[in-house]
């Protein structure tokens, strides 16, 4: 019987293992015949303790037993080893497969969102770089598994080629190779499309900026509740200037059309809209700014003109009074009715001028958007006291020098 089992197990030990299956297979068959042995064993024992039985014979079956069982056990000890080595190296194959399907879901998606939002955009990048990290770890274990498959114990009796598993390796790493392609191509054109994206805020930051300081510098300049014509005239100067500024940044307007272009060409249609909309806003916000500086500047150097005609009237209206002030003593010695005449159609001009000074005042207030104060109107009263003191001073001696030369005659 133990030549039976001898012959069973050089049959056994006959053809190559390819794979883990094949390995589970022989494991069973030698513990089959593991059991078989020890069943003869027992035969044995029980014969040994018969009164008849050749020791000799007896002796030499044990020994044959022993051999067979322990060549048995040596190869069904190898045997077990290579299998828990071979299944290690398989669940890792397994393992490397699922985490390359999560990483190709994960690069199919970022693909997909290339053309998409800046947020999109920025973490389809991050996403990349994770992948990108755990190919390169995948790569390690990859090594590490063929390193394992190199050095699987080889003291099994069997032939072993686990032709399968080197080809699942080999599988793996094409397909890891092509991972790292997609991976690369995709951060590639995800950084190239993060640059225009960038691009794009930074001129939208700038323009906001310039925007933001121009409103500043214009309530700055603006005049509130009190002004004087000194302080006008260099608020005028200073906005006037504030306007040659921003008309020399509109170019900046025009480059964010040009860095614009590429994103609306290449974005999804629904981030193309969002795009456009926000380049019409900041336009129409830039526009609106420089429309009400423009507006702004044209209604303070209106009110200087009206400033500087108020100024010259009331500097004829002054003169006026003035002179006449300082001939009055002279006038009640003249006789010449023509030249009093003349003195009062003068002072009559003069006090239509008064009314001037006060539209003047109305028109200023109206560019200014403000009461420039009461000083002015208090002065213009004050010269209209005076005028009409001259004026009747001057009735007075009209009527009197009529009446001397009535007398002559």
């Amino acid at each position: 019987m133990n030549y039976e089992i001898s012959i069973q197990l050089s049959k056994i030990l006959k053809g190559v293992l390819k794979s883990s299956e094949d390995l589970c297979l022989y494991l069973e068959k030698i513990h089959t015949l593991k059991t078989r042995v020890h069943l003869i064993d027992s035969e044995l024992g029980q014969i040994a303790l018969a009164t008849d039985f050749n020791v000799e014979k007896i002796t030499e079956l044990f020994e044959i037993s022993t051999n067979v069982s322990n060549q048995i056990n040596e190869e069904h000890e190898a045997a077990e080893n290579f299998y828990k080595r071979l299944e290690i190296i398989e669940n890792g194959i397994k393992a490397q497969e699922k985490h390359f399907i999560d990483i190709t879901k994960v690069l199919d998606e970022c693909s997909s969102r290339i053309n998409g939002k800046k947020p999109d955009v920025e973490k389809s990048l991050d996403d990349c770089k994770i992948c990108q990290s755990e190919l390169s770890d995948s790569w390690s274990e990859l090594m590490k598994l063929r390193q394992m498959l190199h050095t699987l114990p080889m003291n099994l009796k069997m032939t072993i080629s686990p032709q399968q598993t080197e080809r699942d390796l080999s599988i793996l790493q094409n397909i890891h190779s092509d991972l790292e392609r997609k991976c690369e191509s995709n951060m590639s054109q995800l950084r190239d499309r993060l640059v225009l994206w960038n691009k794009f805020h930074r001129q939208l930051e700038t323009i906001h900026n310039h925007i933001q300081e121009t409103e500043f510098m214009m309530d700055l300049i603006q005049l509130h509740e009190t002004a004087d014509y000194h302080r006008l005239l260099k608020a005028t100067e200073r906005l006037d200037a504030l306007l040659v500024e921003i008309e020399h940044k509109k170019h900046t307007i025009d480059d964010l059309q040009t860095i614009t272009k590429p994103l609306l060409e290449t974005s999804e249609p629904s981030v193309s809209i969002e795009i456009q909309e926000t380049v019409e806003q900041i336009t129409v916000l830039w526009q609106n700014t420089q429309e009400n500086l423009h507006d702004l500047c044209q209604r303070y150097e209106k009110a200087v003109k009206l400033w500087d005609h108020y100024n010259n009237i009331c500097e004829g209206v002054k003169d006026c009074i003035s002179q006449n002030c300082s001939t009055s003593c002279e006038l009640r010695e003249v006789d010449d009715l023509q030249m009093l005449r003349q003195c009062q159609e003068t002072v009559t001009e003069r006090k239509r001028d008064l009314n001037k000074l006060k539209q003047f005042i109305e028109d200023i207030n109206k560019q200014v958007g403000f009461n420039i104060g009461d000083t002015m109107l208090s002065e213009i009263d004050e010269f209209a006291r005076r005028m009409e003191d001259i004026s009747e001073d001057l009735t007075f001696q009209i009527n009197t020098t009529t009446c001397k030369h009535a007398e002559k005659q």
